[in-house]
């Protein structure tokens, strides 16, 4: 089909009957076919870009799935028995403080 045939309606089509992962996906998809209507404009083949009017999804992150208190405890006390009290600080500090690994690595 030619570019200029291409309206919103045939887009929200294709958009709806498309079995997305999530929402990220749908809207990563967007991003270049929004560049090939801009692009075609800009060249005169088609004076509308029918993929300005659909808009992004809200992509939202799942909450993250953090260890329970009687888990954290679990943990920390078979470091304590099974490992020396250096790794036992460690992961405690670790887990209380809620740094990243990157920010762990760069402590001295």
């Amino acid at each position: 089909m030619p570019i200029e045939h291409v309206n919103y309606r045939m887009i929200q089509d294709v958009l709806q009957g498309h079995p997305w992962g999530s929402m990220k996906t749908r809207n990563n998809a967007l991003t270049p076919l929004r560049g090939i209507f801009d692009l075609a404009m800009q060249d005169g083949i088609t004076e509308k870009n029918p993929v300005l009017r659909v808009k992004r999804m809200k992509a939202q992150k799942p909450p993250p799935d953090a260890l329970a208190m009687d888990e954290v405890e679990a943990v920390l006390d078979w470091l304590a028995r099974h490992r020396d009290p250096q790794h036992h600080s460690y992961f405690e500090f670790a887990i209380f403080a809620g740094a990243r690994t990157s920010e762990l690595i760069a402590l001295t």
